[in-house]
């Protein structure tokens, strides 16, 4: 279940990227724009549809929640440093 909270957190980052994406589409710098090829990944709005789906099956007080929060902060502690 900690696999679905990282997946949570990845596709979680395209609902802010389309809004970023059309910004970085318009913008004049080649490397600001070669980042909105990530952002604008439309597989991963698909991909955020079938977490959703799948954050749906898990019962409300199961463990497995749990498990997805321990994955979806996982994924930040890179960041932490």
């Amino acid at each position: 279940m900690a696999a679905l909270g990282y997946r949570y957190v990845l596709a979680g980052s395209a609902l802010g990227g389309h809004v970023l994406e059309r910004r970085h589409a318009a913008a004049h710098s080649p490397r600001v724009r070669a980042a909105a090829a990530f952002i604008g990944d439309h597989a991963l709005m698909d991909l955020w549809r079938t977490v959703l789906w799948e954050l749906e099956t898990i019962p409300a007080l199961s463990s497995d929640l749990e498990d997805v929060v321990s994955g979806a902060t996982a994924c930040f502690q890179p960041l932490d440093r």
